[in-house]
C-alpha cells in the first residue's frame, strides 16, 4: 500500500503540469525571415553575412548595418573610406587608412556633428589593402560626402592626391573652388596601357555658403550590370543632391566608345590622400566605395521632416484558447534604433481579421515599453525586453511596432529579431477545447 501511495504522489504533479503551464515562443526575423510580418514605409535590408533580412526605416544609415567588424556593407560592396563626424571627433570606420589631423570646429548635423578641419586638413595614409595603395587598379567606384561651405573663395582646396607611375608619369586628383563651383581635375588617373592617360574635368553647379549639399562622383567601368544602373561603360558622373550636374565618358572622345580608360594607381605612389588641406566649411560622412552607387540619399542632412515614419505588425497569433496570456516580448534592434512597440489582443475572431497598422492614437493598440538588457555572452547586441506586470489575456495576439527617424543615430533604425512569449490557457479536464 505504501508503495502505491508513493507512486500517486510522484505522478500527480507530472500529469498536472501540461494543463497548468505551457509557455510558447514565436520568433520572427533572423534566419526565420519576415514572411509573417506586414510593413509600411520600411524597406528590407540584408544583414551582413547574407543570412537574413530585416525591416529598416527608409533613411539610409550613416554606418553599414550591424557591425564595424567588417568593411562590407549590406549590398556586398566594399567600403574603402568612411569618415563620420561625431561629437567626440572623427570616426574612421573602415580601418584601411591611418588618419592624421585635427578638428577645428563642429557643427550640429546628422550624427550629432560635422567637422571643420584645421588649416592643413587631414591626411589619409592607405594600407596595402586600400584602393588608394600603390599599384591598385579599380573597377566601379563612388565617392560621396556632405558639404557645407563657408566662404567659397577661389583656390580653396577640398581634396588633393598626387602619385607617379612606374614610368615616372605624374598623376593628380584635385577638387578646387573656382567661381563658386567645385571643380574636379583627374590628371593621369584614367589610363589605357602603360603610356596613355586622360585629363578629365567635372564641375558642380554654383554652391551657396551655409547650405548643406550632398556630392557624389561615381564611375561605371564595364557593362556587366549596366542594365540595372542604366550606366554605359566608362561613365564618370557628378551628382549633387541626387541630381546629375556633369558627366563624361573615360574615352579619348569623352563619349561612349569601346576604348575605355580605367582608373589605375601608380606603383610609385607614396603620398597620402589630403582632405580639406585648404578649405573653409564643414564636411560629414565622407565615403569611398567600390560600387557604382545608385541608392538615393536623404533630402537634407539637417532636416528631420525629410524622413518619414515606418510601421509593421505581425500576422495574427492564434493561441487556440480564450484567456491565454502574453507573458513577455523581446526584440533585437541595433544601437540607438528608436522603436515603439504595441500589442493588439482580442478574443473575437472577427476583430482579429481586421488589423490596421499601429499608431499611438489608435485605441485598439496598447503601447508597451521595452527596456534594454545588459550585454551578456548570450545577449550581446541590441536586445531589449518587456515582461507583463498585469495580466493581458485573449485568444488572438498581434505585435506592432513603429520605427521613428532619428538623425542623431549612428545607423538607420531597424529591427533584427522579434520574440513573442505567451501561455495558452488550456482547458482543464472536463472543459471543452477551442
Amino acid at each position: 500500500m505504501r508503495t502505491c501511495r508513493r507512486r500517486i504522489v510522484v505522478l500527480l504533479p507530472i500529469l498536472a503540469l501540461p494543463w497548468l503551464l505551457r509557455a510558447e515562443t514565436l520568433r520572427v526575423g533572423a534566419e526565420g525571415g519576415w514572411q509573417r510580418v506586414k510593413i509600411q514605409g520600411l524597406r528590407e535590408i540584408t544583414l551582413q553575412g547574407g543570412g537574413a533580412d530585416a525591416p529598416a526605416l527608409s533613411l539610409p544609415g550613416r554606418k553599414p548595418c550591424l557591425s564595424t567588424a567588417s568593411p562590407s556593407n549590406q549590398n556586398g560592396s566594399v567600403i574603402d573610406i568612411l569618415l563620420l563626424a561625431e561629437s567626440d571627433g572623427i570616426e574612421n570606420f573602415s580601418s584601411l587608412y591611418r588618419v592624421e589631423g585635427e578638428i577645428a570646429q563642429r557643427l550640429s548635423a546628422r550624427g550629432g556633428a560635422s567637422i571643420r578641419l584645421e588649416s592643413n586638413g587631414i591626411k589619409l595614409f592607405p594600407t596595402p589593402e586600400a584602393m588608394w595603395a600603390a599599384g591598385r587598379e579599380w573597377g566601379d567606384f563612388t565617392l560621396d560626402f556632405w558639404l557645407n561651405p563657408t566662404n567659397l573663395n577661389d583656390g580653396e582646396l577640398l581634396l588633393l592626391w598626387k602619385s607617379r607611375t612606374a614610368h615616372g608619369e605624374s598623376q593628380r586628383l584635385s577638387a578646387r573652388v573656382e567661381n563658386r563651383k567645385l571643380v574636379w581635375n583627374f590628371e593621369g588617373l584614367f589610363r589605357h596601357g602603360a603610356d596613355r592617360s586622360l585629363m578629365i574635368q567635372l564641375r558642380s553647379r554654383p554652391l551657396v555658403p551655409g547650405e548643406w549639399r550632398h556630392h557624389r562622383i561615381r564611375y561605371k567601368r564595364n557593362d556587366s550590370k549596366s542594365g540595372l544602373s542604366g550606366a554605359s561603360p566608362g561613365l564618370l558622373e557628378y551628382l549633387i543632391d541626387n541630381i546629375p550636374t556633369d558627366s563624361v565618358h573615360t574615352t579619348p572622345t569623352g563619349t561612349e566608345s569601346s576604348e575605355v580608360f580605367t582608373p589605375k594607381i601608380g606603383s610609385l605612389s607614396k603620398r597620402p590622400l589630403l582632405l580639406a588641406p585648404d578649405f573653409n566649411g564643414y564636411i560629414n560622412e565622407f565615403r569611398f566605395t567600390s560600387t557604382f552607387d545608385t541608392n538615393p540619399v536623404p533630402g537634407n542632412i539637417s532636416n528631420p521632416d525629410s524622413v518619414s515614419f515606418g510601421a509593421g505588425y505581425t500576422d495574427v497569433i492564434d493561441s487556440g484558447y480564450p484567456g491565454s496570456e502574453i507573458t513577455a516580448l523581446r526584440a533585437d534592434a541595433p544601437g540607438k534604433s528608436r522603436i515603439r512597440f504595441f500589442l493588439h489582443v482580442v478574443d473575437n475572431p472577427d476583430e482579429a481579421r481586421y488589423v490596421e497598422f499601429p499608431s499611438p492614437d489608435n485605441p485598439d493598440w496598447m503601447e508597451i515599453r521595452l527596456e534594454r538588457k545588459e550585454d551578456t555572452p548570450l545577449t550581446l547586441g541590441g536586445w531589449r525586453s518587456w515582461k507583463v506586470k498585469h495580466t493581458i489575456s485573449g485568444r488572438f495576439f498581434v505585435v506592432g511596432y513603429i520605427l521613428e527617424p532619428d538623425l542623431g543615430a549612428d545607423i538607420s533604425p531597424s529591427l533584427f529579431t522579434l520574440e513573442i512569449e505567451y501561455e495558452p490557457r488550456l482547458p482543464l479536464p472536463g472543459e471543452s477545447g477551442r
